[in-house]
């Protein structure tokens, strides 16, 4: 059976795919930049990075459940855009993993560190009343949780390679490399009934293309063995590294009914077996042959079929990184 992270990833990137071409998962932090650079003021900013910070706690329950079972460290890749995913298991609080990830963000900070650090913690402005910022968002950093589950997102930089925020901010606003701004890294935990927190991880590397995420599913992706329905276009692939499955997320002008037609046909053809299991606000397809699993799920969205095909053969997963959680 398909690994559910996968799922969420095609759910997020293909959201982002359609109408604002907003960005996904992780990503989503960087919303909060638009407030912080545009002429919205002070208080403006700080509505946003509490927004954010709910945003990002949201994303981590779900990337927690979609994780289970991945213990270790791996590379998810998306058309190309590589990044580490994992999770482990340890004896510390929520609050001295969140301490933990806050203190390496701190100890090599991206260039979003000081985004706030010429304006006083405390004060008043005019018209609207007090204010007070929190530490982490003088430091470019999201922190926001309970001591039963919370979440840490910042960029990390390169000390070899320092950049003002300015002109990292510019830089990034050109290439849509997260790169430009630092390694995303992302800390969520969560306290389980066994006393243990549940830790999960993701982190970018040197380079990641939003850009490639959202517009460049045709040239950064491939298509499984499957053929896709004539017209769709492929808007992104996902995988894990060392994990013989891919998911492939295709739009089309055509009806959900017409598309999952053509994988009714195509694959029963060849000898799949179907089973169509109840699913609320989107046509749900599995079929199997052999121990190879296609899944075919299909909803209606701003206009368009969004269609996620997911190929999965037998096989062992294999850790292809290393999951750092505590420095």
């Amino acid at each position: 059976m398909m690994t559910p992270l996968v799922l969420l990833l095609v759910a997020r990137s293909a959201k982002a795919s359609l109408g604002k071409r907003r960005a996904v998962g992780a990503a989503k932090v960087l919303t909060y930049l638009g407030a912080v650079t545009a002429s919205f003021g002070l208080v403006a900013a700080h509505k946003a990075h509490a927004d954010v910070g709910g945003q990002a706690l949201s994303l981590g329950r779900e990337l927690a459940t979609a994780t289970d079972g991945l213990e270790g460290g791996y590379t998810a890749v998306l058309n190309g855009q590589r990044f580490q995913l994992g999770e482990t298991t340890t004896d510390a609080s929520v609050s001295q993993v969140l301490d933990a990830a806050e203190s390496t963000c701190t100890a090599s900070p991206g260039a979003l560190d000081g985004l706030f650090a010429a304006v006083p913690e405390k004060g008043t402005v005019k018209g609207v009343g007090d204010y007070h910022l929190e530490g982490s968002i003088r430091h470019g950093i999201v922190r926001n949780g309970t001591p039963k589950d919370g979440v840490v997102v910042c960029f990390e930089g390169d000390p070899a390679k320092p950049r003002s925020t300015a002109a990292a901010l510019a830089a990034f606003a050109a290439s849509q490399d997260l790169g430009d701004l630092g390694k995303l890294r992302y800390v969520y935990a969560k306290r389980e009934a066994d006393g243990k927190t549940r830790v999960t991880v993701a982190r970018t590397g040197e380079h990641f293309s939003l850009k490639a995420i959202a517009e460049d599913g045709e040239k950064e992706g491939h298509d499984g063995a499957v053929p896709r329905p004539e017209g769709a276009r492929r808007v992104l692939t996902a995988e894990l590294e060392g994990v013989s499955q891919t998911t492939n997320v295709y739009l089309s002008d055509a009806p959900v009914a017409t598309v999952a037609a053509h994988y009714d046909s195509t694959l029963g053809k060849a000898g799949f077996v179907r089973v169509t299991p109840p699913a609320a606000d989107q046509t749900l397809r599995v079929f199997s042959k052999e121990g190879f699993e296609v899944i075919v799920a299909a909803r209606k969205d701003e206009g368009k079929t969004v269609l996620a095909v997911t190929e999965s053969r037998p096989g062992v997963a294999k850790k292809t990184s290393k999951l750092e959680v505590l420095p």
